[in-house]
């Protein structure tokens, strides 16, 4: 499988794809947000435009412990709790010789840190068992979509939620999630859509990578 593809592209498409499952579950519906929908129709967005924008494979549900063997993460060592081998990681891509090259948790939707937490700890994990093993897993991250038209005990006013990247959630989540890879010398960075601002709430998209 030919991928001649970047991490940063990687990234951009998977926010392509955000913006475009909300805007098209919008014309969908008639007028819905796209935390109405199920999962997986932003993971196949998400994986439609890695595949198109970026010019990369992806493979959708892949068991994760084919993932890790396919790549050669395992090694003798039992693997962390957070590694279900029985699971299914939502997005694989995939590298030119057949290997996987990065894994993508999608989750939808997301109000608070806590909700993506185990998510980040999953692909962390991942990276660290390939990077101790010689394996192919450059990267872990996390697609998300994160709105404030919801629940109001979850969020707060819109533009208080999305006004700020210093001191808002964007700032907030990427400090917290650089605590889970700080002893593991992996770095974390987050990547987001503009924020739509609408009469009745916001919302953006992200990515969370960790490498």
């Amino acid at each position: 499988m030919p991928l001649n593809t970047s991490t940063s592209e990687i990234v951009e498409s998977a926010l392509a794809g955000i913006i475009k499952a909300q805007k098209t579950y919008d014309r969908y519906s008639g007028y819905s947000w796209l935390y109405e929908a199920p999962e997986y129709f932003l993971t196949c967005e998400i994986a439609r435009s890695i595949a198109t924008k970026a010019r990369g494979y992806v493979t959708l549900e892949e068991p994760i412990g084919k993932t890790l063997d396919r790549s050669k993460s395992l090694g003798p060592d039992k693997p962390p709790a957070s590694i279900n081998l029985r699971g299914r990681y939502d997005i694989v891509v995939w590298y030119a010789k057949d290997q996987p090259h990065g894994i993508i948790e999608v989750k939808n939707p997301v109000w608070m840190f806590s909700m993506i937490q185990k998510d980040i700890e999953r692909v962390r994990d991942a990276v660290i068992m390939s990077k101790r093993n010689g394996g192919s897993i450059k990267f872990g991250a996390v697609a998300f979509f994160v709105g404030s038209k919801g629940p109001e005990r979850k969020h707060t006013d819109v533009k208080e939620k999305f006004s700020d990247k210093e001191s808002g959630w964007y700032a907030n989540w990427k400090r917290e999630a650089q605590k889970l890879v700080d002893s593991d010398e992996l770095t974390v960075s987050i990547k987001t859509t503009r924020t739509f601002l609408l009469d009745d709430g916001g919302w953006a998209g992200g990515v969370l990578l960790v490498r």
